[in-house]
């Protein structure tokens, strides 16, 4: 009994590496198909993709594409947080090039801590997120932009509450010309 036992150990721990080996490996891939789950269909459905207009196989040349986004936030602070308590405040910009059967993803994400006015309750801040991004297809890609918010921001060994966490959308944009400087704003509430 003790011998079945010790086989069923190993065999789960076995599983468990290759599960966790093949999600290693999973993340360097390029990413699989794309589409959507689409609840009413009952299932997933795919992405229709642009017809290849480079049939040599190899990818088109990159090109460097440079820059600054900048996101300045107005922030009312409504929350029972602490009045000592940082607020920190992330952008991030997201693209998602498709070539051929193949997506490939570039993030980047930057963060500050905002000045805060306890007498009205209200914070602000601006975050400077200066990118570099190759990209194969950057007159047809799209930039997805973000923001999140998180009180407090410091780091302790143990939890401190009241805390609060807010993850929005602030706008989908082409990508931006070479070299310039792109202004969003956001007015949220934490």
């Amino acid at each position: 009994m003790k011998l079945a036992k010790l086989c069923l150990a190993i065999a789960c721990a076995c599983g468990l590496a290759t599960a966790s080996f093949a999600q290693e490996a999973q993340i360097r891939k390029p990413l699989g198909s794309t589409g959507y789950l689409d609840q009413r269909a009952g299932g997933f459905l795919l992405l229709p993709m642009a017809p290849n207009t480079n049939p040599s196989g190899q990818a088109p040349a990159a090109t460097l594409s440079t820059g600054t986004i900048t996101v300045t936030f107005s922030i009312t602070v409504s929350s029972a947080i602490a009045s000592t308590a940082k607020i920190a405040c992330t952008a991030t910009a997201q693209i998602v090039e498709i070539q051929g059967s193949s997506a490939f993803e570039t993030e980047d994400t930057a963060s500050v801590v905002a000045t805060r006015n306890t007498s009205n309750g209200t914070a602000s801040c601006t975050v400077e997120l200066p990118y570099s991004w190759n990209l194969a297809t950057a007159s047809k890609d799209t930039v997805v932009l973000g923001y999140e918010l998180d009180a407090p921001a410091e780091a302790t060994g143990t939890a401190v509450y009241p805390a609060r966490h807010t993850i929005g959308w602030i706008a989908t944009i082409p990508v931006p010309t070479n070299g310039t400087t792109t202004p969003e704003t956001v007015t949220a509430a934490l």
